[in-house]
């Protein structure tokens, strides 16, 4: 249901299908990509999470928004929607 994997998986598709394509990357090696790319994806969610989450716990204690943002490498913006 995640559009940006539908979109990627559209484009990867789209390459598997070219010829050209065909002769540079393994199905094996496609799928590893594809993996890695998730996998990557995952992480950086996860970390976003986290900083939100430490970001959650200094608003409760009243620290100023730019230090927080300073401090998660969350936007100003980002932690007053939290």
């Amino acid at each position: 249901g995640d559009e940006f994997m539908e979109s990627f998986e559209k484009e990867v598709t789209k390459l598997n299908d070219d010829e050209a394509f065909q002769s540079f990357m393994t199905i094996e090696e496609d799928r590893k990509m594809m993996f890695n790319t998730e996998k990557a994806l995952a992480y950086e969610e996860g970390e976003t999470r986290k900083m939100e989450e430490i970001a959650r716990k200094m608003l409760q204690k009243k620290t100023d928004i730019s230090f927080i943002a300073e401090v998660t490498g969350l936007t100003e913006d980002q932690i007053k929607m939290l």
